[in-house]
C-alpha cells in the first residue's frame, strides 16, 4: 500500500514564538500510511517577525509554501487561501492517490502529533472528514468548561446532526476529493458574507466547510484530544462572547447557503 500524501494548511498571525517548533514537529510526523507532502502557511499580515521567520524556514525546508497577505483579513480568509493553494499543489505535483488536507492552527493549540490519528481515521475508517476537538478540562475554569460544551452541542446538532463534546478549538482532516467539491462553496460564502455584512468574515470558514460536508452526505468522524497548551491560552467563553455577532452572522449565512 502506497503512503498517502498529506498537506497541512495553517493560518499564522503574529506567531513568531511558535512557528519554528510547529514546522519542525509537523515535518517529523508521518508513519506507515502517510507522509507530509507540503505545509502551506498563510501569514495574515503579521506585525511581528512572523514573515522573516517563515522566509528562513521556507529556505531551509523545501516542503514549505508561504503566502504573505498584504492586509489582515482574518483566519477565515487565510484558511481559504491555504485550501486554494493546496488545490494548486495537488494539480501541479500530479498527486495520483487521494491526498488528505489537514487544517490546523500554527500556535500549537493543535499539536502536530495529532495529525497521525486524524489521518489514520480518514484512511482506516474511510471517512471523508474528521473533526479534531480539543478538550478544555474543568480545571481551566468551570464557566469556560460548561459553555464550551453547550456551544459544541448546539453547533454539532445544527451542522453535523449530532452534538459535539466541545466546540473550540477544532481542526480538520479532509479527503482532497471532498475538499475540492466544497472550495467553490467556501468562496461563495466569503463573497456573500462581505456583500451582506460589508466586512470580512473572520471566524466562520470552518463552520461553512463542515456544513457543506454534511450537505454532501459524506462520512464524518470526531476525535477528542487533551489540551496540551497552558491553561487560559484560549478561553472559549471570552472568545465566543467577543465574537458573538460574527458567530451569529456566519451561522445564519452558512445554514442558508447549505439549504439552497
Amino acid at each position: 500500500m502506497e503512503k498517502c500524501n498529506v498537506l497541512v494548511c495553517s493560518p499564522a498571525y503574529n506567531q513568531e514564538g511558535t512557528l519554528d517548533e510547529f514546522v519542525k514537529r509537523v515535518l517529523k510526523t508521518g508513519g506507515q500510511n502517510f507522509s507530509v507532502h507540503r505545509i502551506v502557511i498563510v501569514n495574515d499580515a503579521s506585525t511581528d517577525k512572523t514573515a522573516s521567520i517563515l522566509k528562513r524556514l521556507s529556505s531551509r525546508y523545501k516542503k514549505i509554501t508561504i503566502i504573505n497577505e498584504r492586509i489582515n483579513r482574518g483566519p477565515s480568509r487565510a484558511v481559504l487561501d491555504a485550501f486554494m493553494e493546496a488545490e494548486r499543489i495537488v494539480k501541479r505535483d500530479k498527486l495520483d492517490e487521494n491526498p488528505i488536507v489537514v487544517r490546523m492552527d500554527s500556535d500549537l493549540d493543535h499539536q502536530p502529533e495529532w495529525i497521525s490519528p486524524m489521518v489514520e481515521a480518514v484512511v482506516s475508517k474511510n471517512h471523508s472528514c474528521v473533526v479534531g476537538l480539543v478538550d478544555y478540562p474543568i480545571s481551566d475554569g468551570f464557566f469556560d468548561w460548561l459553555y464550551n460544551r453547550w456551544y459544541g452541542r448546539a453547533q454539532g446538532k445544527l451542522f453535523a446532526g449530532k452534538p459535539f463534546v466541545q466546540q473550540s478549538p477544532a481542526f480538520f482532516a479532509y479527503k482532497f476529493s471532498l475538499l475540492k467539491k466544497i472550495i467553490p462553496k467556501l468562496e461563495e460564502y466569503e463573497k456573500r458574507y462581505k456583500k451582506v455584512y460589508k466586512t470580512e468574515d473572520r471566524v466562520g470558514i470552518d463552520i461553512a466547510a463542515l456544513s457543506n460536508v454534511v450537505r454532501l452526505g459524506e462520512q464524518l468522524d470526531v476525535l477528542k484530544f487533551k489540551r496540551a497548551t497552558p491553561a487560559g491560552s484560549r478561553r472559549p467563553f471570552k472568545k465566543i462572547w467577543m465574537q458573538r455577532k460574527e458567530i451569529k452572522r456566519h451561522t445564519k449565512l452558512a445554514k442558508k447557503i447549505v439549504e439552497e
